[in-house]
């Protein structure tokens, strides 16, 4: 199961003025910058991470490995406010059976609606499901920060961000380690 960190509710206390600038500066990247930016997030945790080809890449963004398990990334950054159940169902659906034990991300600068959190919780499939928001993609992102050796680069810039504020770190889900028959079934990345 995933770190219960991600899967916390994000804290209710409004945003600060750092974390507003920081989420306006993401909003002004393209589609693909910020899929490039989010997978250099996730490598500063230790996971490969591919960017998909922005024709073909059903509904997939980034896909990423670590530990020999696949997770998947979708990046919702859309003018929409609310990233509605529909779209969090759209793109699982089609990967769940794909991901043993990897997970499922949905990325988004806005937040997600009530039915999108509860079709996430669903025991069915809430360990492979994390649904990470603005304010947790902040959290995500000054975890980051701590954590690498050396700091993703904003596009344009030579650091991850100028966010000062310190809230709980949100921990990225880290996949189980392989038994050595696991690995020798291992399966050769998605490219």
């Amino acid at each position: 199961p995933a770190p219960a960190a991600v899967d916390q509710p994000a804290p209710e206390n409004s945003l600060k003025t750092a974390d507003q600038e920081l989420l306006e500066k993401i909003r002004t990247l393209d589609a693909y910058s910020f899929k490039k930016y989010i997978a250099g997030i996730f490598q500063s945790f230790g996971y490969q991470t591919k960017v998909t080809p922005y024709n073909r890449d059903n509904g997939i963004d980034i896909i990423m490995r670590k530990n020999n398990l696949q997770s998947y990334v979708q990046c919702k950054k859309h003018n929409i406010s609310i990233v509605k159940a529909s779209a969090v169902k759209d793109f699982y659906e089609p990967i769940a059976s794909r991901l043993n034990g990897g997970f499922a991300f949905i990325i988004t600068i806005n937040s997600f609606s009530e039915d999108a959190k509860q079709f996430a919780k669903n025991p069915k499939h809430t360990s492979n499901i994390m649904l990470i928001d603005g304010q947790r993609l902040l959290r995500l992102i000054q975890s980051a920060e701590k954590t690498s050796s050396r700091p993703v680069p904003f596009p344009g810039s030579s650091s991850i961000s100028t966010a000062k504020a310190e809230a709980a770190p949100v921990k990225i889900p880290q996949p189980p380690r392989q038994t050595l028959s696991r690995q020798k079934q291992k399966r050769k990345f998605v490219s």
